[in-house]
């Protein structure tokens, strides 16, 4: 906190900040109100604001700020309970600033400072300026904190001065898309938002920076900032009639020019969003159709298989009448085949010219010596030089009666008691000389040496 800064002089506040003024952009002591602060002090004419009735005296140095201050003489230490208050650094550094500022641009040396309304309107109000020109009637209205705005005084301090300049700490800057409602009232009262910046101790009106602002809601209904303008204080002028400037440029031209890019830039977002949107439901509505297309395809699909499979079914249901109408006949052909075939087999057997094929394929006989009739397995030999269609069955008569047959018989049997005789010999082990012997096993019956298991010899039996 920052030692007593203020004194009361005839009923009237007088700050610290009044002694100094600003030369070649520069602050600087005011020596005839330093005197001046110093002389009333001696004589006992500067009080406590407290009320507490201690007289104070000016303490001030040639180096830096913190020299600054008003303390109760020492006479009157021990006589008054003081309960004044102290005053942040911050908030006494930037009122030196703003009255170095308002004074350098206006060229004027009778600024006041902490002005209440009631001295310069017929108001009982209490409210003040931080600086007022008198004859301009130009006012500063500073607060450190957005929430101390309120509407109440932004009316009254407007009603009692030709033009008031509002400005508050920077740290009251941005905001998080929430409506800014108290820097809204200072806005929709000077178009713009001032913040101050306090830089130095020992050069606080040079070093200090301001900065433009304006609020607006973007097409989301956020609401945002945009910086207007921004630099050292010097580089902010304000005319005779109030009007702030950055350099050469007024702000409120540039708060406009700002809020009119704004409005352009969110109207090109809605624009393109609008587009986007469009486009999106274009590709939507595409998507929509595409699908509908394939969905029509698919159906057409479907139905184009569908009508195929009953074509193919329908065709194969009449392919199968015909299968079974062709059979059928096939059937009654073969069977009037094996009719006519049954009638004239006589006839047929009779002829030697052809071979005698019934309707399956197969060839038929007739045995010379009995009359039997039959296919070839009925008959022991069959055609030759007497006959293609005459065979000679197995009876034994008519075996006898054919003497090469019988001849061909007697060879038959004398060849298989000769291989008889052969397998008799075949059941000697071939490996040890042993008899084979018939034994059982997994898959049948087989031949195994009987010297087992000292021979383990085998051999299938057929």
């Amino acid at each position: 906190m920052v030692k007593r800064s203020k004194c009361l002089y005839n009923g009237n506040i007088i700050g610290i900040e009044s002694i100094f003024t600003a030369i070649n952009g520069k602050q600087i002591n005011i020596p005839d109100k330093v005197e001046r602060l110093r002389e009333l002090g001696r004589k006992g004419l500067l009080f406590c604001p407290c009320g507490c009735g201690s007289n104070l005296i000016l303490i001030a140095g040639d180096k830096n700020l913190r020299e600054q201050h008003f303390r109760i003489k020492n006479s009157d230490e021990a006589k008054f309970d003081c309960k004044v208050t102290y005053e942040g650094e911050e908030s006494l550094n930037t009122k030196i600033a703003l009255k170095c500022w308002l004074e350098d641009k206006l060229s004027k040396s009778n600024l006041q400072c902490e002005v209440p309304v009631n001295v310069v309107s017929d108001t009982g109000r209490k409210y003040e300026y931080t600086v007022f020109e008198p004859e301009t009637g130009i006012g500063i209205g500073y607060w450190r904190y957005r929430a101390n705005i309120s509407d109440e005084k932004i009316i009254i301090l407007n009603k009692c001065a030709s033009r008031v300049v509002y400005i508050v700490g920077d740290m009251n800057a941005g905001v998080d898309g929430q409506y800014p409602e108290f820097m809204m009232k200072i806005q929709k009262t000077q178009g713009f938002n001032l913040y101050i910046s306090i830089g130095e101790k020992d050069s606080v009106y040079e070093s200090s920076i301001l900065t433009a602002s304006v609020f607006e809601k973007n097409i989301d209904g956020e609401w945002v900032e945009l910086n207007v303008c921004s630099g050292s204080i010097i580089d902010f002028n304000i005319d005779l009639n109030g009007t702030l400037f950055y350099r050469d440029t007024p702000i409120i031209t540039m708060a406009g020019n700002k809020l009119s890019e704004f409005h352009a830039e969110q109207n090109h977002l809605k624009e393109e969003r609008q587009q986007e949107a469009e486009e999106q439901k274009r590709r939507i509505e595409e998507e929509k159709r595409e699908r509908e297309r394939r969905q029509i395809e698919f159906q057409k699909r479907q139905e184009q298989l569908r009508i195929e499979a009953e074509k193919r079914q329908e065709q194969l249901r009449i392919n199968e009448e015909k299968r079974k109408e062709e059979q059928k006949l096939r059937a009654e052909k073969k069977e009037q085949d094996w009719i006519d075939f049954k009638n004239n087999i006589d006839a047929l057997l009779n002829q030697q010219t052809e071979q005698v094929v019934d309707p399956d394929g197969t060839r038929w006989f007739k045995c010379k010596f009995c009359g039997k009739k039959g296919t070839e397995k009925d008959f022991w030999s069959h055609g030759g030089q007497d006959g293609m269609n005459l065979a000679i069955c197995y009876g034994s008569e008519c075996i006898e009666k054919n003497e090469k047959i019988r001849e061909e018989r007697n060879k038959r049997i004398s060849e298989e008691r000769q291989k008889k005789k052969d397998n008799l010999v075949k059941l000697i082990c071939p490996e040890c000389g042993n008899k084979l012997v018939v034994k059982n096993g997994r898959y049948g019956e087989f031949y195994g040496c009987s010297d087992f298991p000292r021979c383990r010899y085998t051999q299938n039996k057929r």
